[in-house]
């Protein structure tokens, strides 16, 4: 038997976690954002091993890719101080 009713349902955000989540929190500026995401890709490479230089090397090549034929990034400063923030927090036992 069908429905009586051919109107969609409506799903509340509260009904599944993820439909109101995003990655940026309340207030955060895009350039915060950016530069979160930035640190945990770095962390990310420092948890899987790749040496310091070459992680440097990819977010650098990452960010050139992702604002091709806007710029240069503000966020592109950032490179550095993040990757060996990410490589302090990791320590020596996991590079």
């Amino acid at each position: 038997m069908l429905p009586t009713s051919t109107a969609p349902r409506v799903i509340r955000d509260d009904q599944f976690e993820w439909l109101g989540t995003t990655t940026r929190t309340a207030g955060a500026t895009t350039r915060q954002t950016r530069e979160d995401e930035l640190a945990r890709r770095a962390y990310m490479l420092a948890s899987l091993g790749y040496p310091k230089k070459r992680a440097q090397q990819r977010l650098e090549q990452n960010l050139t890719w992702e604002y091709d034929g806007l710029g240069k990034p503000v966020v592109s400063k950032r490179v550095g101080p993040a990757v060996t923030a990410a490589y302090k927090r990791v320590g020596p036992g996991k590079r």
